[in-house]
């Protein structure tokens, strides 16, 4: 299952999706047009960018998301069926 967060205020099109870094509890928001990310939901409105360039990332999983506090955050399943 694929959580996100909501539309992206940088584009105003893509879903943030929530991801996990490779091999670690860190989870940040990225959009799936524009690639803009960010390190937390709580930073979407001060529009403060991280920068996951060169990092391994996935798409963080309930569990990851739980353990980093964020699960009422994450509002919809996207291929929820």
């Amino acid at each position: 299952m694929e959580y996100w967060h909501s539309i992206c205020p940088s584009c105003n099109q893509g879903r943030l999706f929530v991801m996990s870094i490779e091999n670690s509890d860190i989870p940040f928001l990225l959009c799936e047009e524009c690639e803009y990310a960010w390190a937390s939901p709580e930073e979407i409105d001060l529009r403060v960018h991280f920068d996951f360039q060169g990092l391994g990332i996935r798409r963080a999983e309930k569990d990851d998301i739980e353990r980093a506090g964020w699960f009422r955050f994450a509002l919809t399943a996207a291929n929820e069926s």
